[in-house]
């Protein structure tokens, strides 16, 4: 039963990184498409993150009030229709808005997931944690292998917001309803003196992260793919995928012990 409740929660938290990652393996094409530069293009994956920030506080509020179930069901269904609808985009300002609730729903499935995590398991929290962070990299494999089998950038997005939307929702029939045990605390609380400066320092290394990150991950691929080397970006996203996984799970080893 503990393991069918992990994959519950990890299944969607994998096909999250799926849908929102997909876009930077088809870049140039969209570029070519659509009739505008590189990096209009580009700034959708920027958009995605600002779309992210506003989901994670809305779609927590649902999940807080009304269930985690919903706010994940909710959550899903939003990152895997954007993602299947960007499939008939004809316009940048199309995909502009997609990508934003892409990153809007990616967002809030992935900070409700780690509510669930620390309210079902009681051990183990940070290897499982770790675990899942990990799954990011996985997805970006998944697009990458994706991208290599399906040529063209349109079959491409209907093929991975099919398969978020399927395999998600159905995973959450394994996802234990949580949210009724948990205490009720304030919002605010994270800004009282007492947990203040965990705040602050938080924010400052996840700020930092996403600075190298996103960069990084955006436009490696693309100028992969520009430069020809179609085959590399699959076997870099193989060789990303296991260091950064392996770091990540031993992270969270050394958490709990």
């Amino acid at each position: 039963m503990s393991a069918l409740r992990a994959l519950g929660v990890m299944i969607p938290f994998l096909l999250s990184a799926y849908s929102v990652f997909s876009i930077i393996y088809v870049i140039p094409q969209l570029s070519s498409a659509l009739g505008v530069s590189v990096s209009l293009i580009s700034l959708a994956v920027t958009l995605s993150f600002i779309g992210g920030a506003l989901g994670g506080v809305v779609i927590g509020v649902v999940a807080d009030r009304w269930g985690r179930r919903i706010g994940l069901g909710l959550s899903i269904l939003i990152f895997g229709l954007a993602t299947l609808i960007t499939s008939l985009i004809t316009n940048i300002w199309e995909l502009y808005l997609l990508w934003f609730l892409v990153g809007f729903g990616v967002n809030s499935e992935n900070g409700i997931s780690y509510a669930v995590i620390v309210e079902v398991w009681r051990s183990n929290q940070g290897l499982l944690g770790g675990i899942m962070q990990g799954l990011y990299p996985v997805g970006m494999l998944l697009d990458a292998a994706t991208s290599f089998l399906v040529r063209s950038w349109r079959p491409y997005m209907a093929i991975i917001g099919v398969v978020s939307l399927i395999g998600s929702l159905s995973s959450l029939l394994a996802i234990p309803e949580t949210r009724f045990q948990s205490l009720r605390t304030s919002y605010w609380e994270i800004f009282s003196p007492q947990y203040r400066s965990i705040t602050a320092l938080g924010t400052v290394l996840v700020a930092s992260a996403f600075m190298f990150t996103v960069p990084f991950i955006s436009l490696v691929p693309t100028y992969i793919l520009i430069r020809g080397f179609r085959g590399d970006h699959l076997r870099g996203n193989a060789n990303c995928a296991i260091h950064v996984n392996g770091r990540i799970i031993r992270f969270g080893w050394v958490h709990n012990g």
